[in-house]
């Protein structure tokens, strides 16, 4: 798995889990007591009046474990997602499994405890006061909208969760990549990057390029000056050599852009003689070219670089 940051998959996720913790301070569950003849003794629970409702969020104690159960597990799903996002090792095991494992396990935990929270949760309530007062009071309890809305935002989590590196839609990154003006950028012919060249014929330096030295051409002392032929025109002289193309131009436009393989292939060293692969491109990821190559393109996965030769049929993100 590449190292490519939040992706519109996480992006749901993150959306679900937070209105799940929103509609958690929501009541949860509802008792509406409607009175028919004399007023209750129920005076401590609900107030005087033809109709009276209580209700429980859940983080009520009384509804204890209904809060970790369907609130903090998905919200510990969503942590490890994104945790596992931005780690060096991804796919490194942590007590047997990798974080985006421990995501969708803990996903789909908070998944079916949130769908079978509402059909339990205050029963008991419900019925008691049902058997206390059935004669002159009519009750009605059950889940509030918010509880099958934290359910529906519970099973749409750990459907992301499962799904989402599985799609290239899902799997692109949310925020396109910055491009980084260094990386893919081949300097033209000849080009010394602001430095003088370095003298690569090893050749002694002509006379006069040291302090003192005479200029080139003049005459040394008790030496007669010699005068030059002149140089013969025609076709014996040497044409100029032509400026060789320049290769980096191509380079110089390249951008960066992510894209995934159709089949797994494998990355090779980008120096050196030795040809075994340094890494293994898996279908439904995406991953990030970051320069062009003599071999093909620069490609980095799991924070290394190889060398991807085979681009055919690769497809490209936004």
């Amino acid at each position: 798995m590449n190292r490519k940051g939040i992706t519109r998959g996480d992006a749901i996720v993150i959306l679900a889990v937070v209105l799940i913790f929103i509609f958690s301070f929501f009541n949860y569950y509802e008792i509406s007591l409607t009175e028919r003849g004399s007023s209750s003794d129920d005076g401590d629970m609900f107030s005087s009046g033809n109709t009276s409702t209580k209700g429980w969020n859940a983080w009520t104690v009384n509804f204890f474990p209904l809060m970790p159960a369907v609130v903090l597990v998905p919200a510990l799903a969503l942590v490890l997602a994104v945790i596992g996002r931005f780690v060096a090792q991804p796919d490194r095991p942590v007590l047997g499994l990798a974080l985006r494992q421990w995501a969708i396990a803990f996903g789909v935990t908070g998944a079916i405890s949130g769908f079978f929270a509402p059909f339990g949760a205050g029963g008991a309530i419900g019925d008691l006061l049902e058997e206390i007062a059935p004669s002159r009071a009519g009750v009605d309890s059950g889940p509030t909208v918010f509880a099958w809305l934290m359910m529906v935002c519970g099973l749409v989590a750990a459907l992301f969760l499962i799904v989402g590196d599985r799609m290239p839609g899902l799997a692109a990154p949310l925020f396109s990549p910055v491009p980084q003006q260094q990386w893919g950028y081949l300097p033209p012919p000849n080009a010394t990057g602001g430095y003088p060249p370095p003298n690569v014929s090893g050749a002694y330096p002509p006379p006069g390029a040291y302090p003192g030295a005479p200029a080139p051409g003049a005459p040394m002392a008790g030496v007669p000056a010699h005068v030059p032929q002149q140089a013969p025109t025609g076709s014996s002289n040497a044409a100029a050599p032509a400026a060789p193309l320049g290769v980096g131009s191509d380079a110089q436009e390249f951008a960066q852009f992510w894209f995934a393989v159709p089949e797994a292939r494998a990355l090779a060293p980008s120096e050196g003689l030795d040809k075994t692969p340094v890494a293994t491109l898996e279908t439904g990821q995406w991953y990030l070219a970051v320069a062009p190559h003599p071999g093909g393109v620069l490609v980095e996965a799991d924070g290394v670089r190889g060398v991807l030769s085979d681009v055919s049929g690769i497809q490209r993100g936004e």
